[in-house]
């Protein structure tokens, strides 16, 4: 039973590595006597792509990561996302330095030093704290942001709602703004 669990976990994580520019190591670590400190499996530089329906929707490129036994989440760290539309056109794409990766869910959360830039219009989204709800396709925080539109107009509040291409964003609150005056 156990071996069979340990073959279920692996058949799981194993598409995190397909798709790798680099080869991509995994580490069992299940044989530890220290299960509830050590992670089953650890993971270095390795690209996941998520799909939607047979589309790709997600791309994320991530130095380490680590799955623990019983989770639904993979931890990764140094992330790089890309979003894809429906047509496989680039909507943005960013940073963070932390990231938790829900396998049965279409749903990413990047934390510190949290960065996207749209390749639609060129704005750009700083905050500590992001939800990529991927079904919902759309950005989600709570946290402090700061948003620079590629003309220099600056907009910082706290929370947002956002599309994916940084088109339609909604600032939930302490909204304040610089507008750069343009030379007549």
């Amino acid at each position: 039973m156990k071996r069979t669990f340990r073959i279920l976990i692996l058949s799981l994580l194993l598409p995190l590595c397909w798709g790798s520019k680099k080869s991509a190591d995994v580490s069992d670590t299940s044989s530890n006597t220290q299960k509830s400190t050590l992670p089953e499996y650890v993971l270095r530089d390795v690209r996941h792509y998520h799909y939607e329906d047979g589309v790709l929707r997600f791309e994320i490129t991530f130095e380490d990561g680590e799955y623990y036994a019983g989770s639904e989440e993979l931890y990764v760290e140094n992330c790089r996302f890309v979003y894809y539309d429906k047509n496989k056109a680039t909507l943005s794409r960013g940073s963070s330095k932390l990231a938790r990766i829900y396998g049965e869910r279409s749903l990413v959360i990047a934390e510190k030093d949290v960065f996207i830039v749209s390749d639609v219009n060129g704005t750009a989204l700083q905050t500590d704290y992001l939800e990529w709800h991927g079904e919902e396709e759309k950005f989600v925080t709570e946290s402090p942001v700061e948003i620079t539109r590629k003309n220099g107009d600056m907009i910082t509040g706290r929370g947002m709602v956002a599309d994916l291409s940084l088109r339609f964003i909604t600032i939930k609150s302490d909204v304040r703004g610089s507008v750069k005056q343009n030379d007549f």
